[in-house]
């Protein structure tokens, strides 16, 4: 691994600084360790030793450092006339964090060097200073075992070491596909890939010291997206598989997706969309595909669970959640049915959000959040789990992070992001056994969601596909559909839960803070059948 990382480095330092210029973008590489002068890796623990020991000299009671380093290539294809667009771009950032007097300063840089690091530290050590003026709490981090080693996500092929015309060949295959099975009606057709290796040191006055390359790859607009017309309409409809999401892993998940195979069907669902007619608003039985439930799951459960917003401390910035105060919520608020459990977890094979440790030096553990309907707990990093220690006691449960604390780079402060959920299957079956019964009610398939900022309100936005069920079957396809809802009535009108093999990992995306960063993770759901559900015509006209 020293070797490949000493010749990563070598080959995109060079090239991060011509991108940095290019894009404009603040917080790309200006300068590395220079690989030639030494091992990367031996040098990062001295670096980090001269930060902590700088900022243990300046005050701080508490301080640690995370160096990232990210390389991100992928390849877009759009058009009858197969035009690619490849990419790519490296990001270098290092952050120091300090705590004192129970008051949090953090800065962070581009530059790796002993001088450079031993300012952030002290900088980061003189804000602390500034901002404490004596009216808030005091941040008191729950103890966290030291840790020491490496990881790395299990993958079999490197995908930043696959070449860009392999990358286009495979893409184009199922492109040029799509471009046949649609004819004469196609409107568009577009590929995506992307691919990201992201290598992250940590390191604290409490003695970890941690080392970590994570994988991920990308398929933008849901891998394809391919849009038909009619004389007077158009319609689109994008891939849908399981493993064309982001997730953790190597190049061997473009041939596992089977982009290829899905085009024909992806070609015919919109070609029927082209059908579509507005449908009936009212109240109808509803039927969600994995991912239509999934996409639910993290608007509603993922979100509203962070014990942050639970707190208020987010409130300025995207929210707050309605699952609050937390002793009023848990052990006793009834989310769903009794069907509802949902676990999070970040070791999750293949999850988006799956690490060796968070970016706090805190290996994961998988906790229950909806128990049989019931709020049993929330999502934590180091600073939270305190508020709850009362709670724990009472349900012998140690007080101890979840493994939560996130930063998408060292140049982001440490946050509270959600990890991978799982809902737990049911006896329901697949998504048409979930079908049987229904007179008449609407099938939604692909949609994605929005919630207010406590995530008690929302709609579905949109859809790959909505269909309006007749006696237990799929009939024509309806435009337009919304399905409307509050959160906690959603899920009480759960009826009916697919089983697992009907279950489907779906990437998601959250964003949170300020400056605003971004988090992946993996939703893993199964179809799920409501009753007695709001559908509303976002298309009618008033």
């Amino acid at each position: 691994m020293t070797q490949t990382r000493r010749a990563f480095l070598h080959t995109t330092s060079r090239a991060a600084a011509a991108v940095a210029i290019h894009q404009r973008v603040p917080g790309f590489v200006s300068r590395y360790l220079d690989p030639r002068s030494g091992d990367p890796d031996a040098a990062l623990p001295a670096l980090a030793a001269k930060a902590l020991d700088a900022a243990r000299a300046a005050g701080a009671a508490y301080a640690d450092i995370r160096f990232s380093l990210a390389q991100r290539q992928g390849v877009h294809i759009r058009g009858a006339g197969i035009v690619a667009a490849p990419f790519s771009m490296v990001e270098a950032a290092v952050g120091v964090r300090v705590l004192v007097d129970g008051v949090w300063g953090f800065v962070a840089g581009v530059v790796w060097s002993d001088d450079e690091v031993v300012r952030l530290a002290r900088s980061a050590v003189a804000q602390a200073k500034a901002v404490d003026w004596g009216l808030g709490t005091r941040v008191d981090l729950t103890p966290a075992p030291v840790v020491n080693g490496r990881w790395t996500t299990p993958i079999q092929r490197d995908p930043l070491e696959v070449s860009t015309e392999e990358i286009i060949a495979h893409v184009t295959d199922a492109h040029q596909v799509a471009i046949t099975t649609a004819g004469s009606a196609l409107q568009d057709v577009s590929t995506s890939i992307g691919a990201q290796r992201a290598d992250k040191t940590f390191a604290s006055t409490e003695g970890s010291f941690t080392q970590q390359r994570q994988y991920m790859m990308f398929w933008g607009g849901g891998g394809s997206v391919v849009s038909v017309h009619s004389a007077d309409r158009t319609s689109a409809a994008a891939a849908s598989a399981l493993d064309i999401w982001p997730m953790s892993g190597g190049y061997e998940l473009l041939g596992a997706a089977k982009l290829k195979e899905q085009m024909p069907a992806m070609v015919d669902q919109a070609k029927r969309g082209l059908n579509a007619k507005p449908g009936d608003v009212g109240r109808f039985d509803v039927v969600l595909d994995a991912r239509s439930t999934a996409s639910l799951l993290a608007m509603t459960v993922g979100r509203p669970t962070q014990l942050d917003r639970v707190l208020g401390t987010e409130a300025n910035a995207t929210g707050t959640s309605f699952l609050a105060p937390p002793e009023a919520i848990l052990g006793t608020f009834h989310l769903g049915t009794p069907a509802l459990t949902i676990t999070g977890d970040r070791t999750t094979p293949r999850g988006a959000a799956t690490v060796g440790w968070d970016d706090e030096g805190v290996a994961p553990e998988a906790f229950t959040l909806v128990d049989h309907g019931v709020v049993t707990d929330y999502q934590t990093g180091r600073e939270q789990p305190a508020e709850l220690a009362r709670y724990y006691r009472s349900h012998q449960r140690p007080t101890r992070s979840h493994g939560c604390g996130t930063a998408d780079s060292a140049r982001h402060v440490v946050m509270n992001h959600t990890p991978n959920l799982t809902m737990h299957p049911g006896s329901g079956g697949t998504l048409e056994s979930l079908l049987h019964g229904i007179v008449d009610g609407y099938a939604f398939l692909g949609a994605s969601v929005t919630v207010d900022q406590q995530s008690l309100n929302g709609q579905s936005l949109g859809a790959e596909a909505t269909y309006r069920i007749r006696n237990g079957k799929l009939a024509e396809p309806a435009s337009h559909m919304s399905l409307l809802f509050r959160t906690p009535e959603l899920w009480h009108a759960v009826q009916g839960v697919g089983s697992a093999a009907g279950a489907v990992g779906v990437g998601s995306f959250d964003f949170k803070g300020q400056p605003n960063q971004g988090n992946i993770f993996t939703v893993t759901a199964v179809p799920t059948r409501l009753t007695n559900m709001r559908v509303a015509n976002l298309g009618r006209k008033l």
